[in-house]
């Protein structure tokens, strides 16, 4: 069975990612089900819409006042986009697809599904107001990810869907968590309660609930390995979607979210333990080109040398971009490892001194295809 993930409206490309892998990992071992991601890179957004009923479902309040993004949208603004999707992309008729949104809707649900259950969208933004780090926001959307999958599989309408959802926290994964700060209740647990598990019986075989079911441990694993801050983790160097990105293994593949310039940058000083001076990045510029040139593969050389001649100073100048890079690759870094541990993995030196990155290079691994000539 398929399940499509399309990149809807203010999803980033940093969580799109870090949800494929995170996903990826989870199904890795999958025998039915099978995961396709679609970027945004691939589509236009659309502004049809179609006529919705939600008069009577209930509405989540979340505790806080409107935000950015606005009052909300109807329902059938993110079915219509899904439906022309459907069309332009030719997806299979029987594949399930779920749309991550970074959009509000009018009733404040974390997602929904149409009325023939067959399309949901998920709404990202909520997370962030019950998660201290914006990473740790990629966990219950990977968690929704895979309840709104069953969900889809276990009932035949959203009509159904609704009557069988738990509004009291069981915990189950059909439970409705009106009060979203409860939701790390049933992602942490895992647990469906006896009368969904009959359900999804009726619809999967005992191979397809298996895939769930190892998926849905997998997470709760790479939380708790999340959680463990007395580890350091692999820092891993990969390629997804053509963008080349720092991820992490142990907790389900998520990624730094650095600039490709910041990621070659960082690159660098992974490639020199001992260190290297901000003044003599000069003496380094044919490697740096050659890295820059591999994390941005579809970039022209001038387009190459132009990002990396920025951050190189001319000789007797002061580093006064390298070392904003610098900082700027620290901030990310200090808000993606917990503090204990940061120091393994952020750029340290004196004025004047080496720059250095403290990381046991054991614990970094290159996963890309052999880098190309120098420029």
């Amino acid at each position: 069975m398929e399940i499509v993930i399309l990149q809807g409206e203010l999803v980033t490309d940093s969580l799109f990612i870090s949800a494929q892998k995170l996903l990826e990992s989870m199904f890795a071992n999958s025998q039915q089900i099978r995961f396709t991601f679609q970027p945004i890179d691939h589509y236009e957004l659309n502004k049809t819409e179609e006529e919705f009923y939600e008069d009577d479902l209930k509405k989540i309040d979340f505790g806080v006042e409107e935000d950015e993004v606005g009052p909300g949208n109807d329902f059938g603004n993110f079915f219509s986009k899904i439906k022309l999707y459907r069309k332009t992309f030719n997806i299979d008729p029987s594949a399930r697809v779920i749309m991550l949104t970074g959009k509000k809707n009018k009733r404040n649900f974390t997602g929904w599904s149409d009325d023939n259950n067959v399309n949901a969208f998920i709404n990202v933004s909520v997370w962030r107001h019950i998660y201290e780090s914006s990473v740790d926001v990629i966990y219950p959307v990977s968690f929704e990810v895979v309840s709104w999958a069953l969900r889809l599989i276990m009932f035949d309408s959203n009509t159904t869907l609704y009557d069988n959802v738990h509004f009291t926290i069981t915990p189950c994964i059909n439970d409705f968590c009106s009060d979203v700060s409860l939701h790390p209740i049933k992602s942490k647990s895992g647990d469906i309660c006896s009368s969904c598990l009959s359900k999804i019986n009726e619809k999967l075989n005992k191979v397809g609930f298996k895939d769930f079911e190892n998926a849905i441990e997998k997470l709760r694993g790479f939380i708790l390995a999340r959680n463990n801050d007395n580890v350091v983790p692999t820092l891993e160097l990969i390629e997804v979607n053509d963008k080349v990105v720092f991820s992490v293994a142990e907790w389900g593949g998520i990624h730094l979210n650095l600039q490709p310039r910041h990621v070659s940058f960082y690159w660098l000083f992974l490639k020199h333990p001992d260190g290297v001076k901000l003044l003599s990045l000069r003496n380094y510029r044919d490697e740096l080109l050659r890295l820059h040139s591999r994390v941005n593969r579809y970039y022209s050389k001038d387009k190459v040398v132009e990002s990396v001649d920025k951050i190189i100073p001319n000789r007797g100048e002061h580093p006064d971009e390298a070392s904003s890079v610098k900082s700027k690759i620290n901030k990310t870094i200090s808000d993606f490892f917990p503090k204990n541990i940061e120091n393994d993995f952020i750029i340290q030196g004196e004025k004047g001194g080496p720059n250095f990155v403290k990381l046991d290079r054991t614990k970094f691994r290159e996963l890309l295809r052999e880098i190309g000539s120098p420029l």
